[in-house]
């Protein structure tokens, strides 16, 4: 990984700016691939735009996701200390949620349109309304990650490492409260982040080429053709609406392969 003078790593800033620019571009075009409802009568199929929205759309997120745990990662290598209640949970509270609950609660005096009782709006502020779902959502994975490494050992990795894989195939985010759901589905890629830097496994350069190139054809065959037929089926009975759910998780972004083979090529591509 590059480092400028002031200690900041070029590769994640170029990363993070590449996956902010996709995420504003997936979302000017999603009302076209029908993942956002339109706020016109009428859409017209323009088949490029279709495309567009599909082919940038299942990635993002879980990047972000995993530079978190990388930075945290390389941060308590280099101060251990920081590895506390007080690093990991109060600090976070400032600096997340307390962020979080102010533009939710902006947020929900422009946007919200339903009758909702007062304990029902306080709720969604809480839980951050519109896309601030996702603060909630890194928060709690600090702190579950702060609970792991200050109660287990290293050789924990090899049991936390598939648990949390089973975790992000459930579809659980409707379940859990406070977006605990969410986190869930994408834990994985912030511990994955935070191992491979803290325990320097991220050096390895062996796999580069590899990586890459099975890595954007598991994106387009399954991350998009798999996810197309998906959304298309009406499965007839409560087994296959669970195949549907577990083939949905694979293609949306939420296995392991697909989207731990797009931030290794991410990787890769920007490291010496």
């Amino acid at each position: 990984m590059l480092k400028n003078k002031k200690n900041y790593f070029v590769d994640v800033v170029i990363i993070r700016l590449s996956l902010i620019f996709l995420l504003v571009f997936y979302h000017s075009f999603a009302i076209y691939s029908r993942n956002w409802s339109s706020p016109f009568s009428f859409v017209p199929d323009i088949s490029i735009y279709y495309w567009l929205s599909v082919c940038t759309h299942g990635f993002q997120l879980e990047a972000m996701t995993f530079i978190s745990g990388l930075l945290l990662g390389y941060t308590i290598k280099r101060h251990p200390e920081r590895l506390s209640f007080h690093g990991c949970v109060i600090k976070k509270i400032k600096r997340i949620l307390l962020p979080c609950f102010i533009f939710s609660f902006i947020y929900f005096l422009i946007f919200n349109e339903k009758d909702m009782a007062w304990y029902e709006s306080m709720y969604e502020i809480i839980i951050g309304c519109g896309h601030l779902w996702y603060l909630p959502m890194i928060f709690w994975c600090f702190v579950l990650l702060y609970y792991i490494e200050a109660y287990s050992s290293r050789s924990s990795i090899k049991l936390w490492l598939p648990i949390s894989f089973l975790f992000c195939l459930l579809p659980l985010s409707g379940f859990l409260p406070l977006r605990i759901g969410y986190t869930t589905n994408f834990f994985i890629y912030f511990y994955i982040g935070y191992v491979l830097m803290k325990y320097n496994l991220i050096k390895s350069k062996k796999l580069k080429i590899s990586y890459c190139f099975w890595g954007m054809l598991t994106y387009f065959f399954i991350g998009i053709i798999l996810k197309e037929w998906v959304m298309r089926y009406e499965p007839a009975s409560l087994i296959m609406h669970g195949v549907q759910i577990l083939l949905m998780r694979l293609s949306f972004g939420r296995c392991f392969i697909y989207d731990s083979c797009i931030l290794y090529c991410f990787e890769y591509c920007f490291s010496e």
